[in-house]
């Protein structure tokens, strides 16, 4: 792997096959989930927004996805990317600006969000590499997306994880990922 692109998807595949063979060396571990992080310079970030009304006035989680996969439906996608992730920006409740939604009583709910795409002959190699291993449960987070949210959760965190990290480098902040949308492979 090169610069974020894969020159030779057989040796990318054994570097990942003798990195997961050594770990389990160490530690005897199953591996349940795969995130692989990607270099932003193969993505776009589309700006797109979504709007719902709320019939039973009370902001749950439910419509927050659902909102965030309105601004998803609603992004100009072109075709030869895939969206990763979507990312909320700013939640607007009846017409007032809020950082968090969550429990709001209200009439609708807005969101300026951004909706990142990779392309897909990208992630198709990376698929063919981790599906030859057994591992199908594949999440692509770009790598400026902030690894300690993405990554794990409160278990992982508490009882430890194993990182394969291939390409990360540049962290960025001030990204809620409590609402964002990931593209889960199974």
């Amino acid at each position: 792997i090169e610069k974020g692109f894969i020159i030779d998807i057989d040796e990318a595949y054994h570097c990942v096959k003798n990195s997961i063979t050594e770990a389990k060396k160490n530690l005897p571990i199953e591996i349940n989930r795969t995130i692989i992080t990607l270099s932003g310079k193969d993505s776009l970030n589309i700006k797109s927004s979504g709007k719902i009304n709320l019939p039973e006035k009370v902001i749950t989680k439910r419509e927050i996805n659902q909102v965030l996969q309105t601004a998803q439906y609603n992004a100009s996608i072109p075709h030869d990317y895939e969206m990763i992730h979507v990312i909320p920006k700013n939640f607007i409740v009846d017409n007032v600006s809020v950082l968090n939604p969550l429990n709001s009583n209200a009439h609708c709910l807005e969101v300026q969000a951004n909706v990142i795409v990779v392309k897909k002959h990208l992630l198709e190699n990376f698929r063919n590499i981790f599906v030859k291993l057994n591992l199908n449960n594949l999440n692509f987070i770009l790598n400026s997306y902030p690894k300690n949210q993405a990554l794990t959760d409160v278990y992982q965190m508490k009882n430890g994880i194993a990182v394969l990290n291939i390409l990360a480098n540049n962290i960025a902040e001030n990204i809620n990922p409590d609402y964002a949308i990931e593209k889960v492979h199974s």
